[in-house]
């Protein structure tokens, strides 16, 4: 890793000791699409609604200005996340 932080990225070692120290919020989809189907003051450009998945901008307004922390979104529906155990973590 420190490797890695002196040739590509010198935060890289802080953003996993962040990750390590934090503790995550855990939503299943239906809440997130739930949270983000009733925001008001933003217009996504992806749509949001049960089903479909979700974009990264939509895992981004979870995570920075809803939760303000990373979130494990879990319970996808099985057609959009079938082998990856349908979770997924989500950072700020």
């Amino acid at each position: 890793m420190e490797f890695m932080a002196n040739m590509f990225d010198k935060t890289a070692l802080d953003r996993l000791r962040l990750v390590a120290t934090s503790p995550f919020a855990r939503i299943t989809y239906t809440e997130a699409v739930e949270i983000l189907e009733k925001v008001t003051d933003r217009k996504f450009e992806n749509d949001v609604r049960w089903g479909i998945d979700l974009a990264s901008e939509h895992e981004r307004y979870l995570t920075e200005e809803v939760f303000k922390k990373f979130v494990i979104v879990y319970n996808y529906p099985k057609d959009i996340k079938a082998f990856v155990g349908r979770e997924r973590l989500t950072h700020p």
